[in-house]
């Protein structure tokens, strides 16, 4: 299976939500944050649900990972 990044997508993270629009479906998809961590550089997202598809790597510019709920890591 080939990773590949999604780059019509938007990820707007909010205190307590996190909604991924993509331009082709009409719709978003928002889950809930579970948990926040903060560490130099690196900035993680535990979500609620699933927010990423199959074979995805990346959402704009947060990496994705996760089988049964999405995790959200995004590096300055």
């Amino acid at each position: 299976m080939q990773a590949r990044s999604t780059e019509d997508v938007t990820v707007l993270v909010g205190d307590d939500e996190v909604a991924v629009s993509r331009r082709r479906a009409g719709h978003s998809v928002v889950a809930k944050v579970l948990g926040r961590e903060h560490s130099p550089g690196v900035e993680r997202l535990y979500l609620d649900s699933l927010v990423h598809r199959p074979g995805e790597d990346c959402l704009g510019v947060w990496e994705v990972t996760g089988a049964i709920s999405t995790v959200l890591t995004r590096r300055h």
